[in-house]
């Protein structure tokens, strides 16, 4: 007597028995469907290690809110790497480290403004405008 596989195997072999699909009342196209999905959920995580200099400007609390943005879906690494660029240009140039209230001020500026790219003026002019304090006079440790 041959052993019908399960489901759990098939998926495992990738190789659907059409007679066990229709007697679970699985179609063939649902089956692909299914698998297509598994293949795209199983990507592989993005993984960032931060430099030197941004371990100087980003608060450990800005990066990992980047992290957890990134994890959760909702911003790409494309997203990520581009608040990280600003972040640094801002934090150099005001001489603060960057918190993460700022990154998610510059996060929501470009995905709300549209902009492809936006410049260092307009985020400061927006961090400024949200009443962040800045010392000209200190420097970024």
């Amino acid at each position: 007597m041959i052993k019908e596989k399960s489901f759990l195997e098939m998926i495992l072999d990738k190789k659907p028995d059409k007679k066990v699909l229709d007697k679970m009342g699985i179609s063939e196209s649902e089956y692909k469907e299914f698998m297509k999905t598994m293949i795209e959920f199983e990507q592989p995580k993005y993984n960032r290690v931060m430099s030197s200099e941004e371990k100087e400007v980003l608060t450990p609390e800005a990066f990992g809110y980047l992290i957890d943005l990134l994890q959760m879906g909702s911003i790409d690494d494309e997203t990520m790497e581009r608040i990280i660029i600003i972040a640094l240009q801002v934090g150099n140039f005001v001489k603060q480290r960057v918190t993460r209230q700022m990154v998610d001020e510059i996060l929501n500026f470009i995905i709300f403004s549209g902009q492809r790219s936006v410049s260092v003026k307009d985020i400061l002019d927006l961090l400024i405008l949200s009443d962040h304090e800045f010392d000209f006079g200190n420097e970024v440790n």
